[in-house]
């Protein structure tokens, strides 16, 4: 069991926290947990609630190397016809969470190594976060009426 909103979820299924990415200091503190997958992320955040901060990679099977290095790394082609999830799938799960439960978007890091798929985690998290930001801002609006 962990406290919940005070653990930092580290997704990758190769590399450790703090071995080849280091995390900045300020989240020492923080217990690291680590998924590999789709399923360890999404049972993670199910049983301890939402992480203060999250580091995605994109690439979380052998076979999203092999689609990945089919086109340099470069495009996303060929991951909708993969059936194991990637990274950006992890990002929807978190996203979708937050929505249902009403909660605000963690930080986010996104140390993978595949442009393609760190450029689409990171536009799809920015998306959300400008939506959230709107509407914070029409709330505040409407109180202040």
């Amino acid at each position: 069991w962990l406290p919940k909103m005070n653990y930092l979820l580290w997704l990758d299924d190769k590399r450790f926290v703090d071995e080849e990415v280091k995390m900045p200091s300020v989240y020492d503190s923080l217990t690291r947990v680590t998924a590999t997958n789709y399923d360890e992320f999404a049972g993670v955040i199910l049983e301890n609630g939402l992480p203060k901060v999250v580091s995605f990679d994109f690439a979380l099977h052998s076979r999203h190397y092999q689609i990945g290095a089919m086109n340099n790394f470069m495009s996303l082609a060929g991951y909708d016809k993969c059936d194991i999830k990637t990274g950006l799938d992890c990002v929807s799960f978190l996203i979708k969470y937050c929505l249902e439960n009403k909660l605000k978007i963690p930080v986010c890091y996104f140390h993978s190594q595949n442009p393609a798929g760190r450029q689409a985690m990171f536009d799809l998290i920015t998306k959300y976060k400008a939506k959230e930001l709107q509407n914070e801002l029409e709330n505040s609006q409407k109180t202040k009426e």
